[in-house]
């Protein structure tokens, strides 16, 4: 899968290819190990691009 459908794309954690894969990113978001604050930003911000992301953090 290419990098731009990862919440994470360096890591490539949180494929989010359709949005009950956004849905469990959002609600797994938190729960992400090894990653920085900065790439908890970038991962958030790719998830509220994505289809079904009416949450807020």
């Amino acid at each position: 899968m290419p990098e731009s459908v990862f919440g994470l794309p360096k890591q490539k954690k949180e494929p989010m290819t359709d949005a009950s894969h956004v849905r469990n990113a959002m609600a797994r978001f938190d729960q992400v190990k090894d990653v920085s604050d900065a790439d908890r930003d970038l991962a958030f911000a790719n998830i509220k691009k994505r289809p079904s992301t009416s949450t807020s953090r």
